[in-house]
């Protein structure tokens, strides 16, 4: 038996993940046992497991040296980082960490280590992965685990969710992309409109009046920010304010109403700006003799594909009618437009045949790829069958990119099939003029597209649709 040691996952000291075979398990050191197996046994996990807020996790009969004991968890796949997350499935694993908050102190645990990057996504709701995140409470230390957890949960989660509300979702992916938590004073300077470089005490005079919320959230994230900006040190004359505070949130149970605010404000915020596809469906959606035909097509030449992903997804409305009317049984949703994909997270996200469809937010011309904590897209989304629809027009004629190097992308993620569609007439709409460059051409298009797939077909649908179809090479 061969495990691979999943190294840069195994940050806690409870143990180590391993990988064999696609299936998941985790070794727990023997000083963790006793712990780990109280929340096996003590009901905690059962009805975290049972609410589906916990990935199923059961003791295996494998045996590791160096490990008391040895967990496998349900695989979630494909793993979504949270730098490709929509709003709507930041906001729904927010809650669903506060849920896991809940059923965790009902049994004497707190889920300090709740970063986004401890979250699945699977049936279209998100899933917690980590169990090395739970701290058991005490008397003694429990108001200090208590504020940081609201520490570990605002800067994961309320302050992304706020900067994007307003707009900022450059920020915030970047700073998932770069780590797992985001920065308070970050959040100071847009909610207060304070200058870049305010003082964190300046800052309390205006939150004293904020509510018990702010007052908690300024506790507990007090001396724990990354920003290089400006610094931490208190005016001698706020000192003792600040300590007295801090004694009054201790002990007094302010802590726990700063959380029922942050679950009443997390659930009322919302996305106030539009993007340039989010309508593309409209409202009423229908189905097109052109969307017939693919689907069609899928089911005739295809039967051996189970997995596709979709490029330019939209609203993912084709996508969906892809599982509803075909044999495949995952898609994966794929688009630059962060509110297009939410609505489609929205509107299909749920569902109860067993088939499942997700939703990834990013360039796929520009992967984020350095980072050594992430696997590439190129692995996590590999499917069996690429879908483009209505999309190779824009990368060619609006973004620049050549016919080889789009398709030479699209080749890294499938394993047998690709289904891309060419616009011969380019960026036009039917009454404009046709203005395409020379060497803009279906012959090109062709020649570029069989130096990656074998081909299948070539069929035009509309006018300005023209579907070509192979095989993997």
């Amino acid at each position: 038996m061969r495990l691979i040691r999943l190294k840069n996952f195994n940050l806690d000291d409870r143990g180590c993940i391993f990988e064999f075979d696609g299936r998941i398990f985790r070794g727990i050191y023997e000083h963790r046992k006793d712990l780990i197996l109280e929340i096996l046994n003590g009901g905690l996990l059962e009805e975290l497991v049972k609410r589906g807020l916990f990935v199923p996790t059961r003791v295996s009969d494998l045996k590791l040296d160096d490990y008391a004991l040895v967990l496998e968890h349900e695989r979630v796949d494909p793993i979504i980082y949270p730098y490709e997350w929509t709003f709507s499935m930041l906001k729904s694993a927010a809650l669903m960490v506060l849920d896991i908050f809940e059923v965790a102190k009902k049994y004497g645990f707190y889920p300090l280590d709740c970063h986004a990057y401890n979250v699945g996504f699977k049936g279209g709701k998100p899933v917690f992965l980590d169990l090395g995140s739970f701290f058991k409470t005490n008397a003694k230390e429990d108001d200090c685990l208590l504020s940081n957890f609201i520490r570990n949960f605002s800067r994961s989660y309320y302050f992304p969710l706020f900067l994007w509300s307003r707009g900022i979702v450059d920020l915030v992916r970047f700073n998932f992309y770069r780590g797992f938590y985001h920065s308070y004073r970050e959040y100071l300077l847009l909610r207060e409109g304070l200058s870049s470089g305010f003082r964190i005490d300046e800052a309390l005079s205006r939150l004293m009046f904020k509510g018990l919320k702010e007052i908690a959230l300024f506790i507990a994230n007090l001396g724990y920010d990354e920003s290089p900006i400006g610094d931490f040190n208190v005016k001698k004359g706020y000192a003792p304010l600040i300590s007295g505070l801090k004694i009054l949130f201790k002990h007094s149970g302010l802590n726990l109403v700063c959380l029922k605010g942050l679950r009443e404000e997390i659930e009322n915020l919302k996305v106030n700006f539009k993007t340039r596809w989010e309508d593309y469906y409209g409202p009423a959606p229908k189905l097109t003799p052109r969307f017939s035909r693919i689907l069609s097509l899928v089911k005739d030449l295809c039967r051996d594909a189970e997995t596709a992903i979709s490029f330019g997804a939209n609203a993912c409305f084709f996508e969906n009618a892809l599982l509803d009317m075909t044999h495949i049984k995952r898609v994966i949703c794929q688009d630059a437009d962060f509110n297009a994909l939410d609505a489609g997270f929205n509107r299909y996200g749920h569902r109860s045949d067993g088939k499942e469809i997700f939703f990834a937010c990013y360039d796929f011309l520009k992967p984020l790829l350095p980072i050594t904590r992430v696997k590439s897209p190129y692995k996590r989304f590999k499917s069996d069958l690429v879908i483009a629809l209505a999309l190779t027009h824009h990368l060619i004629l609006r973004e620049g990119c050549s016919m080889d190097f789009i398709l030479k992308e699209f080749r890294k993620y499938t394993n047998k099939f690709a289904f891309i569609e060419f616009m011969p007439l380019g960026l036009w709409s039917p009454g404009s003029e046709v203005r395409v460059p020379p060497w803009y051409t279906r012959d090109n298009f062709r020649n570029s597209f069989c130096k990656y797939f074998d081909f299948l077909l070539e069929e035009q649908l509309e006018e300005n649709r023209i579907l070509f179809i192979g095989k993997v090479k």
